[in-house]
């Protein structure tokens, strides 16, 4: 995923950590920032900034946001972002291009644009007739559907890019050069990737990453080329208990749960993390902790009768701190 605004790039990094999602990368680039990866992806869906009259309904104050000017803006905008990412397609590749926008200027003519001028075709989708929508270029219209009004159509790419990407060319260099060898997975992990042929194994102390071998280059390279966003650490806040009651409090089976370092501070402290973090200030948080092989959890449940028949309720919980997790 990529966002060009770093502060909404940080809200969807955010929620790909909050829903546990391991194989999305989320990256805050401008569109030219991928030159180096031509012809890499299968498919790329763009949600482009636009002039936003889809949300009138929703939000009136981007009524007096619109304007004919900011239409003319917003569509020559699409179209340089498309173009300069449109090499990073393969070819036969899929390309959704979607607005929240109604206007023919940023929907229809500018996928006219793409297959007449970038090389695809457009494809036909084959919605239930009770969406109320089209086959091709699908407009989503409140008062047809359920929702706000979107636009989206789905094309295929039909030209052939000539110039190979870094990644394609490194895998084309490989026959001479000798390769790091990966780590060996440990026996207890072993039953846990069904297809072990297909992963390269990495290690890094206790920790072992399987990345699938056809995306090394890519995992290899992204780091380089690409600001990718992530959270370097979580930080939990104590609210309505003294600050005294939590100090040195620590929850550690959140930290494997998140795979980030993960700091709980009181409330007093906590305030003014969030006020620097509205500021968009940076800090560096240090975490001093002993493991302790020893130290053990207890578990234990009860099972309640559900509202309907045949069906129950499990509570679980566990001596190392709140249900963070269930």
């Amino acid at each position: 995923c990529n966002e060009t605004t770093k502060s909404r790039g940080g809200t969807l990094a955010e929620n790909i950590l909050k829903w546990g999602v391991h194989n999305v990368t989320v990256c805050n680039n401008q569109p030219k920032d991928f030159s180096k990866f031509a012809g890499l992806f299968d498919l790329i869906l763009i949600d482009a900034p636009c002039s936003g009259e889809g949300m009138f309904r929703k939000d009136p104050d981007s009524i007096k946001e619109w304007s004919l000017d900011n239409v003319e803006v917003c569509w020559r905008r699409q179209r340089d972002i498309v173009q300069n990412i449109w090499h990073t397609l393969k070819d036969g590749g899929l390309f959704v291009y979607s607005t929240c926008t109604y206007n023919p200027l940023e929907d229809e003519e500018n996928v006219a644009w793409i297959a007449q001028t970038l090389g695809a075709e457009v494809l036909s989708c084959h919605p239930l007739p009770e969406w109320g929508l089209t086959e091709r270029n699908t407009h989503f219209f409140p008062h047809r559907t359920k929702g706000e009004g979107f636009f989206v159509s789905v094309l295929r790419k039909t030209g052939k890019e000539q110039e190979a990407s870094d990644i394609s060319r490194r895998k084309k260099d490989r026959g001479n050069k000798k390769e790091k060898k990966a780590a060996k997975i440990p026996a207890a992990l072993s039953g846990w990737l069904t297809e072990r042929q297909d992963f390269t194994i990495l290690e890094a102390g206790d920790v072992f990453r399987a990345i699938p071998t056809a995306h090394m280059d890519l995992y290899q390279q992204a780091p380089q080329t690409l600001k990718l966003l992530h959270a370097a650490a979580a930080v939990f806040v104590w609210e309505g208990i003294p600050d005294a009651a939590v100090q040195g409090q620590y929850m550690p089976f959140i930290q494997d749960y998140l795979g980030v370092p993960v700091l709980w501070v009181n409330e007093t402290n906590g305030k003014a993390l969030i006020e620097a973090a509205k500021a968009g200030r940076q800090a560096t948080l240090t975490l001093t902790a002993e493991k302790n092989k020893y130290a053990y959890t207890e578990s234990f449940y009860t099972i309640l009768p559900g509202t309907e028949a045949g069906e129950s309720v499990i509570i679980n919980t566990h001596t190392d701190g709140p249900n963070a997790v269930e």
